[in-house]
């Protein structure tokens, strides 16, 4: 890893200002950054000042590591909002993540991240769920995917394992553009999830483990849905292995590029819709994806779009990411039930994101307010009106 003493210069680039706690930009909408800070405690460890200087204790051996202490740096989901608006332009997400694989390979922080390094080594996914489960809800349909061809679906242990209308609505609009695409039968896990709690050497190892699956398919593409999958493999994976052979876009990429060509056509929806759209962090802030999820959904006929406030880079994250759902779900649940009363406010008929994680939150999030507010990942409206 990082030698220690230049992330601890990094480290000290920290202005302490304390503006990743609680600005208010009145014109891009924003009211807080943190939204671990907002929904808590309140303490200064909740948001990236306080954490930075637990960190920076840690690192200079001031501060004893302990479970208990490191646990203050986990309580984040790596949003990477307080970056976005740091005066001193620190990234936040990234120094945290160098800072958890310090603590990783020291002491173990949890149970349950050993309980997740455990099932990506034996089942290929963070769920504790056997390998063969994975696609069940493809059917037949798997035996039917060739060995090789053009595109690759990296459909993702999320989608597969939570949220498997997102795959198949996917698999649909495929399928009615003739993509000649294939999944990966034994497709493992990106290891995103690990690089995000400090386990970087196990990332690497299922990092090799997917680019010689996608290489045996002669792929030239690789589409995900998921945000996560997505900023793993365009991203993190030449930083950690170097250069891949195949190009990386999420499905929101490759919807727009299929409208924009005239390779599918979409049917007016039966009834007006009112959606807004949320950016996922790994998808927004991380990757920079911003307009194309925004140009599929305005190809829909009978469709509103309209905008919340904050959103692009300055969006509130939905409270699943960097590791928070794991180790505490229920203010992970907290956090997207904030931006589920927030969407309830618009009234809007539907919440739509590009993430399967971020709709598997805001679901559970939708069922404790019980709202009747509906979710749907872009690819479903799109495989809802496909000629």
């Amino acid at each position: 890893m990082e030698e220690v003493e230049e992330i601890i210069s990094e480290l000290l680039m920290c202005r302490r200002c304390g503006l990743c706690r609680d600005p208010v930009d009145i014109e891009h909408g924003i009211d807080g950054a943190c939204p671990v800070w907002k929904n808590s405690t309140g303490f200064e460890t909740d948001f990236a000042r306080g954490k930075i200087q637990i960190a920076l204790a840690l690192l200079q051996g001031k501060l004893e590591l302990s479970p208990e202490v490191a646990k203050n740096l986990y309580r984040c989901t790596l949003c990477n909002n307080c970056g976005t608006i740091c005066p001193a332009e620190l990234e936040v997400s990234q120094l945290f993540e160098k800072v958890r694989e310090f603590v990783s390979s020291k002491i173990l922080v949890s149970e349950k991240h050993a309980a997740i390094v455990e099932s990506i080594e034996k089942y290929g996914n963070p769920y504790l769920t056997p390998s063969d489960k994975r696609f069940e809800w493809l059917g037949e349909e798997l035996s039917k995917m060739p060995t090789e061809a053009e595109t690759v679906y990296f459909v993702g242990c999320t989608t597969s394992l939570r949220t498997p209308e997102i795959g198949k609505a996917t698999m649909k609009i495929l399928s009615s553009a003739n993509v000649d695409f294939t999944i990966l039968k034994d497709e493992w896990c990106c290891g995103s999830i690990l690089l995000r709690i400090g386990f970087r050497e196990k990332a690497v190892e299922t990092a090799e483990k997917v680019v010689k699956a996608i290489e045996n398919t002669g792929a030239k593409t690789v589409i995900t849905s998921c945000a996560g999958c997505f900023r793993a493999l365009k991203y993190d994976y030449p930083e950690i292995l170097g250069d891949t052979s195949f190009e990386v876009l999420h499905t929101t990429q490759f919807l727009d590029k299929l409208l924009k060509e005239g390779k599918i056509e979409l049917n007016t929806l039966p009834e007006h819709m009112k959606v807004t759209y949320h950016d996922p962090c790994h998808l927004g802030r991380h990757g920079l994806v911003y307009e194309e999820p925004r140009d599929v959904l305005k190809q829909i006929s009978n469709l509103e779009l309209v905008e919340m406030t904050p959103n692009r880079q300055f969006s509130l994250c939905c409270g699943a990411g960097g590791g928070l759902k794991l180790l505490e779900g229920e203010l992970a649940v907290k956090i997207g039930s904030e931006k589920i009363k927030k969407v309830s406010g618009m009234k809007v008929d539907a919440l739509v994101s590009a993430c399967p994680f971020c709709k598997y939150n805001f679901v559970e999030a939708i069922n404790k307010e019980k709202t009747n507010l509906k979710v749907y990942d872009v690819v479903e409206l799109v495989a809802k009106t496909i000629k």
